[in-house]
């Protein structure tokens, strides 16, 4: 069944419509509602078995007590009342606590994607408060299905402790009618018989709430499972119109005919993300096949839409959308490139077959190939989770060369050079989009939507959108620059194609790119996975705390000795000669006492097992993995799968909150149970005693074959599942571009032998599961026919004695069984808490050896900032690995400093350091004079106000995005979205209350409100790191002349246009800093920066 179902939720994933569904919910739903069903329906078949074992032990019982056996008849019916009505509650709860979990779970899986982001803005404690607060919320939610399990456990051991006392009380009320004797014989066989009835009530009622309560998970699926898939709302090249325009219909056959076929042709459509709401009307255009069409407009315009709409992405399309093809495949890159913790070739090639000579090209093309001779293992060089190893024109390159690779008849390109240096687009432009690049080459119909004007000489078809939400113009170059009153507006300027030659640079490697050859891997365990660590168990029960621990172990001895004295006292009743009708009145009196008092501290040590023990363990442990990932340093994030980190958060939780203080639960009390069963046999059996030691020994022998091989499994089972979930998260990222590809199927056979990876331990672990249980059944029974056998011929006790030890052998086989499975589920369940001690103690922190000094709270106050010979590298242990090396630069306070060069040459990398999110080799960065070494690096993180290249945004509402820390009026927040003219996109979505719904806003619009972000924050030193496109950068502009006036100003920038008017400029080059001086000084001379500046246009002021 999870085979399947996992295998359903993710092409289910690969085909839903993402605009009309959560899509938070696929993560939840095959871990954490799986496993919850899995666990439900695991003992599925004892509900029918224990049915049929209770219906012929109350045929037996009668024949034994006549009409007495009504009594425990009673009891069961009620219990099982009881049991159906918690059912009902049961699903409701589970589903409950279901959703929090899938709430918590997508929340930590953002983060932990976007752990960068997080960093540089300086909201670790933030995000690990929010993290943590639901948290608190989903052990809130489980806390009712906590109850429901502690009931369930009381209503399931009720007959068991209550049909005896009833039984007797009605045989001795009608013994005074009959004057029937209550004897040792009747005695012990009707309590044989009880028991024979009652032991499978207890499994009976607490499976069958389980049960209802995994079905609420499995209508969960099921109705992710029914959601509405996208349906083909575009037409290929087999296409019939839907209207009923003859006009049309020719129009459209006629440019499918000859040379001037069009590739892509829209007519009266309206595209938007929703119905009611479309933002392009009336669009009316044509994409002329095998030739470079260029979509422009200004911000908000509708690119993006327009693009997904081709692409086949947009939930609302009215009108007629034809695309010259047979397949729906289309090449497609993204603006946020997306990217899979393989290796770069992997992420190249994507579900395309290996070229050599045409990769090579390809890699050429796009200006990778020093790029990758650089790396110490070339393409094989895995780029972390996201892509988070390199720089952000190094991941655009990347998408685009795997769009180039594929080949499609259709290639859309969504902003792909935004992220690129003047030399590097220009190179790209040339040899991959140009009227002598790949594209042109092979007879590709591309369309490139970009905010850079510069190139629209050289675009074969222009379309222009305007900002009313429709298509301005469209044709050639020429026919708008003399038609078109848009066209006209627009300073376009002559394209300075640079030498080759001359332009040749060394590349220096990417930020943080992993030499490991395990990279993506987690490490190893030691032999302590397979032979145990007793420190685990001090380890788990620190984190439950003393006092809890010692409640505990009072609840169970209490619970062990009242539910095991009863049959002794019964002893004591048969053999009270002179027992007379006020006699039995008190003998009964005090065995329902014992028996209640049993109930009573069975349901106290369930309750405080579930209700606080679990609730502070599994607080305390998700504290413990939230503050490691928190704290974990940057690279560790590169070079481990988002998806392992994930499944820590997913599957160990899962343990920790269910099956861990379940077994722990239950092995202590089949223990103790046990140790007080053997003394009383013991007792009344001394020769039986003998066997103990050679019982004990073959259970230990036993349990300890079998936990080496169940510990391993369930290492194996939770190890399996991470490349699954990377898998399946990686998926939700890129699921336009892989769906554009055409890749589902693909990726759809990729998952089921994910999923077959996976199932191989799972399967494994049941099924030696299932031989435990076997073998220590067999053993028991033989054990218990050899003790009865030789306590019968060698009594050296009473008869009442005897019918106590046999009645306690009766029961101790299952006492024994439970304890050695139990205990066995407690070990193989320990290794949730052992992965989260060794994710403790193995992954260092960020913070280790970090000074401990803060800074007066109003530091920086002037924002003054030096680097003295500052050096880094990604791994000292190799040479080529270097970040950059002997920068030295002093910024005073108030100076607007940009730092340019091509990609990977080190700008973002010196960012990084600012931030202490990369360790220097050598060298000194002080801001205000005080060494940040010194100073925590959260502290440093939020003294600096950094805009990240790629914008994030975390929590639900738009106020709390654009104010994290808390400071900012609504006043002053409106305010701000009105400077980087947001206000009334925000206000029609409902305001600052209402939650963002990122999606629909487009690339530029994220940029600008992650702007509006930074005005609202108080710092003396803003951080730009290629924050803005073309389209936002007059914006950026102003904000920094008003707003930032007065604040150091540090921009990473590749349009050197929005920085000709800094103070100084740094141009890094392979690492070093190459030039630092004031614009107009490099612009006089023949410098890196005045080449640079050629390149894109830029004059002296």
């Amino acid at each position: 069944m999870r085979g399947c179902l996992v295998a359903a939720i993710y092409k289910k994933t690969t085909e839903i419509d993402t605009a009309k569904y959560d899509m938070t919910a696929p993560v939840a739903l095959m871990s954490t509602d799986m496993e919850r069903f899995i666990q439900g329906c695991k003992d599925l078949h004892e509900i029918w078995a224990n049915t049929a074992q209770v219906a012929i032990s109350v045929w037996l019982l009668y024949g034994e007590l006549g009409v007495a056996c009504v009594a425990p008849a009673v009891v069961a019916i009620v219990s099982s009342v009881g049991s159906v009505l918690m059912s009902s509650y049961a699903d409701k709860s589970q589903v409950k606590w279901m959703e929090s979990t899938q709430e918590r779970v997508a929340a930590t899986a953002k983060a932990i994607a976007a752990m960068k982001g997080v960093k540089l803005l300086g909201l670790s404690e933030g995000i690990y408060a929010m993290l943590g607060q639901l948290r608190a919320a989903e052990l809130h939610a489980a806390k009712y299905f906590r109850y429901i399990e502690v009931l369930t456990a009381t209503v399931s051991f009720a007959p068991l402790l209550l049909s005896p006392v009833f039984t007797f009380m009605v045989f001795v009320l009608q013994a005074r009618s009959t004057g029937a004797s209550l004897n040792t014989t009747l005695i012990f066989t009707s309590l044989s018989l009880l028991h024979l009835m009652t032991q499978p009530l207890v499994w009976l009622f607490q499976a069958i709430p389980l049960f209802v309560a995994s079905l609420g998970c499995l209508g969960r699926i099921g109705k992710y499972l029914q959601a509405q898939s996208k349906t083909e709302k575009r037409n290929l090249r087999s296409w019939q119109p839907t209207s009923s325009s003859h006009d049309f219909k020719r129009e459209v056959q006629e440019q499918l005919k000859g040379k001037g076929r069009s590739a892509i042709i829209i007519r009266d459509a309206e595209l938007g993300w929703t119905d009611s709401k479309p933002i392009l009307k009336a669009v009316n255009i044509e994409i002329p096949a095998s030739k470079l069409t260029l979509v422009i407009g200004p911000v908000a315009s509708g690119k993006s839409t327009l693009s997904k709409a081709i692409i086949g992405e947009l939930p609302s399309l009215k009108g007629e959308v034809h695309l010259d093809t047979e397949s729906s495949a289309i090449a497609y890159c993204d603006q946020e490139p997306f990217l899979m913790n393989g290796t770069l070739q992997e992420n190249i090639l994507g579900c395309s077959n290996f070229d050599s000579a045409w990769y090579d090209v390809v890699v050429r093309a796009v200006d990778l190939d020093r790029d990758i001779s650089s790396l110490p293992d070339g393409g094989q060089t895995r780029i972390g989770s996201k892509g988070v190893s390199l720089s952000g024109g190094q991941r655009q390159r990347i998408a685009i060369a795997r769009a180039v690779y594929a080949r499609a008849p259709i290639t859309v390109f969504d902003d792909a050079l935004s992220g690129l240096d003047a030399r590097t687009k220009e190179h790209v432009f040339e040899h991959v989009f140009s009227s002598r690049g790949l594209l042109r080459g092979i007879g590709r119909s591309t369309v490139l939507f970009t905010h850079d004007i510069d190139l629209l000489p050289r675009a074969d078809h222009i379309v222009a959108l305007g900002r009313d939400g429709r298509v301005a113009d469209s044709g050639t170059f020429e026919y708008l620059g003399q038609a078109s009153e848009y066209i006209k507006s627009l300073t376009v300027r002559e394209r300075v194609v640079a030498n080759s030659e001359k332009e040749k640079e060394v590349v220096g490697v990417p930020p943080g790119l992993s030499l490991d050859d395990d990279a993506g891997e987690e490490p190893p365990e030691d032999m302590m996975r397979r032979l145990g660590d007793s420190s685990i168990y001090s380890y788990f029960f620190g984190h439950i705390g003393l006092w809890q621990m010692l409640l505990f172990a009072v609840f169970q001895c209490g619970w062990a000795v009242f539910s095991t004295i009863g049959p002794v006292w019964l002893k004591f009743w048969a053999s009270d000669d002179a027992t007379g009708t006020e006699r039995n009145s008190y003998y009964i009196g005090v065995y329902a006492t014992f028996q209640t008092l049993a109930l009573v501290f069975l349901t106290l040590f369930a309750g405080h097992t579930l209700t606080t023990i679990a609730v502070k363990a599994g607080s305390s442990l998700h504290e413990v993995m939230l503050k490691t990932v928190m704290q974990a340093p940057i690279s560790f994030f590169s070079t481990v799968d988002m998806g392992i980190t994930t499944n820590r958060f997913s599957q160990d939780i899962i343990l920790i909150d269910g099956e861990l203080p379940m077994a722990l639960l239950e092995t202590v009390s089949a223990g103790l149970v046990a140790i007080v069963q053997l003394i009383i046999i013991a007792i009344a059996a001394p020769y039986v005693a003998i066997a103990y030691p050679f019982l004990i020994g073959v259970l230990y022998g036993v349990q300890g074959f079998y936990l080496r091989t169940s510990r391993q499994l369930r290492f194996l089972d939770l190890e399996a599942k991470s490349p699954l979930y990377t898998h399946f998260l990686e998926t939700l990222h890129g699921l336009a571009t892989i769906r554009a590809f055409g890749w589902s199927e693909a990726n759809n056979e990729l998952n089921h032998k994910l999923v077959d990876g996976s199932q191989r331990p799972l399967y494994l672990l049941y099924m030696v599961q299932r031989w435990l249980q076997l073998a220590l059944e067999l053993m028991i029974a033989i054990t218990a026919v050899v003790l009865i056998a030789v306590a019968v011929q060698l009594r050296s006790s009473s008869t009442e004695f005897i019918g106590v030890a046999l009645i306690n052998l009766m029961s101790i086989s299952q006492e024994l069984k439970m304890f050695v499975i139990n205990w066995t589920n407690l070990e193989t369940s320990l290794g949730a808490i052992a992965r989260t001690k060794s994710f403790e103690e193995n992954i260092p922190s960020e913070n280790q050896g970090d000074a401990t000094s803060e800074p007066p709270p109003s530091w920086p106050q002037s924002g003054s900032v030096h680097l003295d010979s500052v050096s880094a590298d990604y791994n000292a242990s190799e040479k080529a690995n270097v970040a950059f090396r002997d920068v030295s630069v002093h910024i005073k306070s108030g100076q607007k400093v940009a730092i340019c060069g091509r990609s990977g040459s080190g700008k973002s990398s010196l960012v990084m350091a600012l931030a202490r999110l990369l360790d220097l080799t050598s060298g000194t960065i002080t801001i205000d004079g005080l060494d940040v070494s010194t100073v925590p690096r959260s502290t440093v993180r939020s003294a600096l106000n950094i805009v990240p290249q790629e914008p994030y945004f975390f929590y639900k509402k738009v106020a709390e995005n654009l104010d994290p820390f808390g400071v900012a009026s609504p006043a002053a927040m409106c305010s701000a979205l009105k400077m980087v003219q947001l206000w009334d996109v925000i206000e029609a979505n409902g305001g600052l209350d209402s939650e963002l719904d990122i999606e629909t806003l487009s690339q530029g619009q994220k940029q600008l409100l992650a702007l509006a972000r930074a005005v609202l924050r108080p710092s003396k030193i803003v951080v730009l790191d290629e924050a803005t496109s073309k389209h936002t950068q007059d914006i950026m502009q102003r904000i920094i002349r008003e707003e930032f006036q007065g604040r150091t100003v540090i921009g990473v920038a590749h349009q050197l246009s929005t920085i000709i008017d800094f103070d100084l400029v740094m141009v890094m080059d392979a690492g070093e800093l190459a030039e630092c001086g004031k614009p107009i000084d490099l612009l006089r001379r023949e410098s890196l920066f005045k080449r640079l500046c050629d390149l894109q246009g830029v004059e002296m002021p």
